[in-house]
């Protein structure tokens, strides 16, 4: 299953800029244990006209995965995936992945200044 980044965020984002904290494999790794084991992910919130006000690095994550960018490892609940690129799971962990995003929060027509304020609202609260 290849599933192109740009069709997988068309109608949520803007692609800005991940944290570069975000690149190393094993944060993106945790974020995907984190969603085999079905833990919600805290929020993902646009504006709506597409442009991602938190969840950036979360969306890109996720659609990194499912294109096989990169393989999983230092997992410490799902060892038997360490090691393993989306392609390799089962079905069932391939529907939860793409399923993730299940709430999103959109904001209309926000100003500048209240954009900025949620933004660094989640960023405190996220940490």
């Amino acid at each position: 299953m290849n599933i192109d980044i740009t069709t997988y965020k068309k109608n949520l984002i803007e692609v800005i800029k991940p944290i570069k904290h975000f690149e190393q494999h094993s944060y993106k790794s945790i974020i995907i244990e984190g969603i085999l084991l079905r833990l919600p992910y805290p929020i993902v919130v646009i504006t709506n006209n597409d442009k991602i006000v938190i969840g950036n690095d979360y969306l890109n994550t996720v659609a990194a995965f499912i294109n096989n960018k990169f393989a999983l490892n230092n997992l410490k609940h799902y060892k038997q995936f360490n090691n393993k690129f989306f392609k390799d799971l089962k079905g069932i962990y391939k529907r939860r992945i793409i399923e993730s995003v299940q709430k999103v929060h959109i904001l209309h027509n926000p100003s500048e200044e209240t954009f900025k304020f949620i933004q660094k609202y989640y960023t405190n609260i996220l940490k």
